[in-house]
């Protein structure tokens, strides 16, 4: 395709108050007492259906979700990106869907409408700010945390391109690197978070939906180590046998459709899309090891020298060690 479209101000603008911001808070009311919900997790970890969850903490409250993915289709070559170079979709639609974030969040706070604010919490100071800043527009600000052990949520980023795939829907890649960069810095952001004295309360969530830490009280440092301690240690949990099973029969079923379907076969030697197959097919290799055996029911010791599913986890929790997020 030719150079990609690229917006000005005026642009944003107006594609803003003409099209998007009706859109997305259609039927919202303002609250006496708002809410934000700061949703993070990493690519993969199962944020979507969490932000059902996180609402649901909130009784009395409809906050609107608020997700950049939504945005991306309203930059003008969205369609075109999507059937022709869908790796490269996401980088070029973000100077649509950025934008259109940062309107959505000035408008909830202007017009004290509650929302979930999905992210992947790899910046600190991003989430930090983005918490303090909702606090000084008089909204109550809770941080909930999808913790979930690195080789699900790789998986399910593959996973959820090629359902889209199939279903004849619009996908969006996840590079690996992204994955690995929201993982990494997914600990100390939570620390900083149960450190912040603008946020009222942090819940850690597993993958299932179940509170593995529930945190209120005042800002302390030990409300911090504790948000990022549960964090990593469910990070670190080996699958249980069910869990393996269902990891390597969706692994099996993946590699079919990278076979079988042609729009997945023609990227399948896509530099990005083979930088995740290498890491899946390490992560196959650890999963198989935390079993003792290629029998996936049965339980067995977790390897201590697995195969390195993105030295970013390793890396991690040398890092946090130090930091306090460590036991």
């Amino acid at each position: 395709m030719s150079s990609p479209f690229y917006p000005d101000q005026q642009w944003l603008h107006d594609r803003w108050t003409r099209t998007v911001r009706d859109r997305v808070f259609e039927g919202a009311t303002a609250s006496s007492a708002p809410v934000v919900v700061l949703l993070g997790g990493q690519p993969g970890a199962g944020k979507t259906a969490a932000a059902g969850r996180a609402s649901q903490l909130h009784p009395g409250q409809q906050p609107i979700v608020l997700e950049g993915d939504d945005y991306r289709r309203f930059h003008p070559d969205y369609k075109q990106l999507v059937r022709d170079d869908p790796l490269r979709m996401p980088e070029v639609t973000q100077s649509v869907s950025g934008p259109m974030v940062a309107a959505a969040v000035d408008h909830a706070q202007r017009e004290r409408i509650s929302v979930v604010l999905e992210g992947t919490f790899r910046d600190p100071a991003m989430v930090t700010d983005t918490a303090a800043e909702f606090h000084r527009a008089g909204f109550a600000v809770d941080a909930v945390v999808v913790a979930v052990p690195p080789v699900q949520s790789l998986i399910s980023t593959v996973d959820r391109y090629v359902s889209s795939v199939e279903n004849d829907q619009d996908g969006r890649w996840t590079p690996v690197a992204a994955h690995d960069a929201a993982l990494a810095g997914m600990p100390a952001t939570v620390q900083a978070l149960g450190e912040s004295e603008y946020v009222d309360q942090v819940t850690i969530m597993a993958r299932d939906g179940s509170i593995l830490q529930d945190l209120t009280g005042p800002a302390t440092v030990e409300r911090g180590r504790a948000a990022g301690r549960a964090v990593i240690d469910e990070q670190r949990r080996p699958l249980t046998s069910p869990e393996r099973s269902a990891w390597l029969q969706l692994h099996d079923r993946l590699e079919q459709s990278f076979r079988d379907v042609p729009a997945l076969h023609r990227i399948r030697n896509e530099p990005e899309v083979r930088r995740s197959w290498e890491q899946l097919d390490q992560a196959r290799a650890y999963v198989i090891a935390t079993t003792g055996s290629t029998a996936t029911d049965r339980p067995g010791p977790v390897r201590e020298a697995a195969p390195q599913l993105g030295s970013h986890l390793a890396r991690t929790m040398r890092r946090e060690q130090g930091s306090g997020c460590e036991r």
